[in-house]
Order: structure tokens, then sequence, then C-alpha cells
């Protein structure tokens, strides 16, 4: 098959924002936030999903993993301090910034439970890598009980009870489930990747694989790739309506925030530079 030119390349890219975007118009539409270049360092950004429109959230110097409560008004996130991150939490209009964590060691991925009372996050500290969880406010930090050492993300189901993460076993990255109250830990064995992340009705788990972005069910049968992209596409974030999902990709050689549709396959950018991407709860 002869190689596809950049005109007809350009031409599909075009029909699948537009069948993307007509989908979109009869779907729950909601901002996705994001960590993109400003200035010398790195910020929070919001990008309407449909207009492509961003705007700044935060200034920096180093803001990564943007995480939006449950209700959708505010952001929490992990600010480089000197020579390691704490969780900060910032409104979506970028006032009301707080500082929840002062640790030594890293402080990341923070993830917000549904009640939006709490708040999971990794840290380094007493020369471990743990899961610690925390009030909303900054209050109350103490280890998740149940959850192991060496993790590297992590995400709330929606019903409260159970937390899929993934960590590294025999040089591999896999992905396990948590139930919270029994403390029994499985492998969501059809899942071969990493920052797993649940559906809107918690019967699916989207996942990065070796290139592309991945779906599976709870039992780990029914996996599907939706991403076909060169290049590299991961960390994937699901529609409030469960209908598409966000991800980074570096297609065309610099990390963009796409969309793709879950039944359909079609996509679209949403922003130039981006990583990280995390979708809005609420419309």
């Amino acid at each position: 098959m002869a190689p596809q030119s950049a005109s007809s390349r350009k031409i599909l890219e075009s029909v699948c924002v537009m069948l993307l975007l007509v989908a979109v118009a009869g779907a729950c539409r909601a901002e996705i936030a994001y960590v993109g270049p400003f200035g010398t360092g790195l910020a929070l950004f919001v990008v309407d999903e449909v207009t492509s429109a961003a705007r700044v959230v935060t200034t920096g110097p180093v803001d990564t993993a943007p995480a939006w409560s449950p209700d959708g008004t505010r952001i929490a996130f992990a600010r480089w301090i000197g020579d390691a991150p704490d969780i900060f939490v910032v409104h979506r209009d970028g006032t009301g910034l707080v500082r929840l964590t002062d640790n030594p060691g890293q402080d990341v991925e923070p993830v917000w439970s549904p009640d939006g009372g709490s708040i999971a996050f990794l840290t380094e500290r007493d020369g471990k890598s743990l899961v610690y969880v925390m009030d909303a406010d900054g209050g109350n930090q103490q280890p998740f009980i149940g959850m192991p050492e060496g993790i590297a993300s992590l995400d709330w189901s929606p019903d409260g009870t159970k937390i899929v993460f993934d960590r590294m076993v025999d040089y591999v990255y896999r992905i396990f489930v948590l139930d919270i109250a029994s403390g029994d830990i499985r492998e969501l064995v059809g899942a071969p990747g990493s920052k797993p992340c649940w559906s809107p009705d918690g019967k699916w788990i989207a996942f990065t694989g070796e290139t592309q972005i991945g779906v599976v069910g709870l039992d780990g049968s029914g996996l599907r790739w939706l991403t076909a992209q060169a290049g590299r596409s991961a960390h994937p974030t699901w529609s409030p309506d469960g209908l598409r999902v966000a991800y980074q990709s570096d297609d065309l050689g610099r990390d963009m925030i796409c969309v793709v549709g879950v039944a359909t396959g079609t996509f679209l950018r949403v922003a130039d530079v981006g990583t990280s991407p995390d979708w809005s709860p609420q419309q």
C-alpha cells in the first residue's frame, strides 16, 4: 500500500473532526484540564472540547497532574517547590490557591474520592513510596490502608468501593484492583499496561498500552484498542458521559491533547501542545 500523502491525511483528519463534532453536539460537553508550557516552566490549562479555546488556570513554575473535583469546581495538582512537588488545589477559574501538603519527599498524582471529601495521592515518606489519603482540605493525612508500596498511578471507582492502580512487577507495569472494604487485590489480567482510569459507569477501565489506549472490562474481557495513530498515545481520561476518551499523543512529534470516540474511533486534537489530561466530571 502506498504511503498516505499529507493532503489525504489532512482530508481524513477533517472528516474525523466533523464526525466527532456531530457526536459531541448530542452528547455531554465538558472541559479538559491539562499540563502545558508556560514561560520556562509548566502550568495548568483548561480547554473547551468543541471550540479548542484554552485558558490558563495556574502559572507554575512547574505544575503537573491535574485532577478535577467531582463537582467540577476545583482542580487538585502537584506543584514543584524546590526539589520536590506538593499537592495544591485551586478553583477552576484560577483563584483560591491552597497548599495541602508540605513534605520533604514527593507528593504527586492526586485523585479525589467520588464524594469529594478526600484526596488520595502518591508520596515518598520514611524512605518508602506509599499511597496516602487526606481530607479535601489537607487534614488527617495518613497511609491508605490496603494499598501496597511502589504504585505508579491510581484511580477511585465511581461508587467509592474500589481503587484501580498500576505497579511494576518483573519489570512490566500491571494493573490491579483493590476492594477497599475487604482489602482483596486482584490483577486485571486483560489489561497489559498502565495509567488505569474508570469509566463513569464503573464498568470499564481505560489504560495506556505499549503505544495505544485500550479499554477493558472489569473481569479482563472485551479488550479493545481505541487509538491507531502513529507514535505513542497515553494517559486516558473519560468524558462525563463515557462516550469519549481524551488522551495525550505524540503523533506529530510533540505531545498533544486528543479526543477519541469510544464507539466510533473518530478523533480530533483539542490542544496542540499538552500532557496529562483530566476531563471535568461536570458539563
